[in-house]
């Protein structure tokens, strides 16, 4: 991927993520040191384990992608995470962002017990109480 459209990518993303009311601190360490947060229902995770770094860096590459929040929820489908991103398509962000400021950002949802029913799509989210976000949708 082009240095030049990891640039525009990341500006895009911190648009994303004040548009989405994220806490100052999860957007301070994403522009300054590039750092994805993991939410949860109960508690947000400032440090990814190496193998959610692996993940986010397969993802990333694989499909020219920027991951900017991971929302992670367990469900009787199995552990998901929902990888929040911004595309390589530039013609694509104007309707991203308006799917966005109707609370259904674009994600990649991996099902980490079953690869195969990991999908592409939008969800739905809720504020926590931490001033994080999770899947309700």
């Amino acid at each position: 991927m082009s240095e030049i459209l990891r640039e525009k990518q990341k500006a895009e993303a911190l648009k994303r993520m004040r548009l989405m009311g994220l806490r100052e601190d999860f957007i301070r360490d994403f522009e300054e040191d590039g750092k994805v947060h993991i939410c949860t229902f109960q508690k947000t995770y400032p440090e990814l384990s190496a193998e959610d770094t692996e993940m986010v860096r397969q993802f990333e590459q694989k499909h020219h992608a920027l991951v900017y929040l991971i929302l992670r929820v367990h469900t009787i489908l199995g552990d998901l995470d929902s990888l929040l991103y911004v595309g390589q398509y530039t013609e694509e962000w104007p309707m991203d962002l308006a799917d966005l400021k109707e609370g259904y950002p674009l994600s990649y949802t991996v099902n980490r017990g079953d690869g195969g029913l990991s999908e592409f799509g939008s969800i739905q989210l809720t504020k926590t109480d931490e001033g994080g976000f999770i899947r309700v949708g």
